[in-house]
């Protein structure tokens, strides 16, 4: 990882004795930490334990996940985010669920279990549902494998079973069609879908497609194909930490604030216990886990734990009095600390570095080192900054100085109760955007975003205006109250 702030967290003392705890595959009680400083700490982490494993992020709800993505999306910009969903209670028929919902799960199951390093995040609504044994998971996939002997009516009859639709094209995810000797599905677990090629009785090739221009893109030597629907309806007996593998870092996100909301989730759930885990039941788990949890202040949780103060403290914010700033950064220099300008752009990034010489600064864009002595300014996405109080450097960014700049927020007397999750609506309703104001919901859209096809809720207003949302920004909108129609 070649980012600076992180490479310099991972020399702070407090760091590598959690590093240390870590190797040790045992749990880990942090405080001290709030803001900006836990994402750099979670990399610093990371970066001393070889970035192998996924990371794994437990918060009381969805708003600290929108605060995360942020930051993490700027610190680890390759790497695949996804949100476990939790289960609408009672748990229904895999068939009656949402394929989105789904696919989002297995998803995030697929980098839990170390398939593939990402970033998952779980709410405490997740956390305290049981989960799919994953030996069970394992037995309903359908593997395949080139060099295989498998009639393709028996594949075809498998898939039937296991609930995915028979169609003339695949266009959507549960899909699969057959040309031939030719096999097309869209896997749940998969990104894209997958070309099956039979020579007889044997399976010739397996590549992956672009879902628009049918054009191969990967050729595979297996694939699992992950069931839509499971006859062992019996075996939701897991915890999310069974689901995880020995090389995923587990962080419990406040905790107070997370068993606060499990305690009241357990309240308003009361008639489906045999489907939850109780709060009592994940804290003793948390003591048997190599889990870190983190929280700014103290607390009474995981009371047998190793525990470490992290003495960091958060930058007060200058509210663009310049003058104050550069009072201080020359403070600083003087003694001895070296202070970090983050801006949300490079090209600010280098005009704000030639700028402070005009305020008798020395300024310098730091891109690949830092320069003791200097004020560095570098591009970067962190809300707020913060310093370690035992070293020699700070850290200071754009909110800091210019405070935050808030977007104009839409209020009205038809908002109704927030969406939580996309399965909530359905096509033609109305809801309210916290930005946007009111417009109907259409569907899900598929879209290239970054290189990569990701599902956003599609929005219509009037003069065919449309506004496509991220799935996982879907708490943005609220049901619409009242009968005005839309604007």
């Amino acid at each position: 990882m070649n980012n600076l702030v992180i490479k310099r967290v991972a020399e702070v003392a407090e760091v590598q004795q959690a590093a240390a705890y870590r190797k040790q595959y045992k749990p880990l009680v942090l405080t001290g930490l709030a803001g900006s400083s836990k994402p750099v700490f979670f990399a610093a982490l990371d970066v001393l334990a070889g970035e192998k494993g996924s990371i794994v992020i437990i918060t009381p709800s969805r708003e600290e996940i929108r605060t995360y993505r942020r930051e993490l999306n700027y610190i680890y910009p390759n790497l695949p985010m996804q949100e476990l969903y939790p289960i609408s209670l009672p748990r229904v028929s895999a068939d009656t669920q949402s394929l989105e919902v789904q696919a989002g799960r297995a998803s995030a199951l697929r980098l839990m279990q170390g398939e593939e390093r990402g970033i998952v995040f779980i709410t405490a609504e997740a956390w305290q549902q049981k989960q799919l044994q994953q030996s069970c998971a394992l037995a309903e996939k359908l593997n395949l494998a080139v060099g295989q002997e498998a009639e393709q009516q028996t594949v075809i009859e498998r898939l039937v079973k296991i609930g995915y639709e028979r169609t003339e094209q695949v266009d959507a995810l549960g899909q699969f069609c057959v040309r031939g000797e030719i096999l097309d599905v869209y896997p749940l677990n998969c990104k894209a879908p997958v070309r099956i090629e039979w020579f007889d009785q044997e399976i010739d090739a397996i590549r992956s497609f672009n879902l628009d221009n049918q054009r191969a893109l990967d050729n595979l030597e297996e694939i699992a194909i992950a069931p839509i629907m499971l006859e062992a309806s019996d075996a939701w007996t897991a915890s999310v930490f069974d689901c995880c593998s020995e090389s995923t870092t587990i962080i419990l996100d406040e905790p107070v604030h997370v068993f606060a909301t499990l305690e009241k989730l357990a309240k308003e759930n009361n008639a489906y216990t045999e489907e939850l885990f109780t709060p009592e039941a994940l804290a003793a788990e948390c003591e048997q886990t190599p889990i870190v949890a983190v929280s700014a202040l103290g607390h009474n949780y995981m009371k047998g734990c190793a525990k470490l103060n992290v003495p960091v403290r958060p930058i007060a914010p200058y509210n663009k009095n310049i003058d104050l700033l550069t009072k201080e950064l020359k403070n600083s220099l003087k003694a001895g600390i070296t202070p970090i300008i983050m801006v949300t752009s490079a090209y600010k990034a280098k005009g704000l570095a030639e700028n402070l010489h005009n305020y008798g600064l020395p300024g310098v864009y730091a891109e690949e080192a830092l320069a003791p002595g200097s004020v560095n300014v570098m591009f970067g996405e962190l809300d707020h900054g913060f310093r370690f109080v035992k070293e020699s450097w700070e850290l200071i960014t754009e909110n800091d100085i210019y405070g935050v700049q808030k977007r104009k927020r839409f209020y009205s007397k038809n908002s109704g109760q927030k969406i939580q999750y996309f399965s909530d609506i359905k096509s033609g309703d109305y809801v309210v955007h916290s930005v946007y104001g009111i417009g109907r919901y259409v569907g899900v859209e598929k879209m290239l975003a970054n290189g990569i096809y990701r599902d956003f809720l599609l929005i219509m207003y009037a003069g065919n205006d449309k506004l496509y949302i991220p799935v996982e920004h879907v708490s943005m909108l609220n049901k619409y109250v009242g009968n005005e129609g839309y604007i």
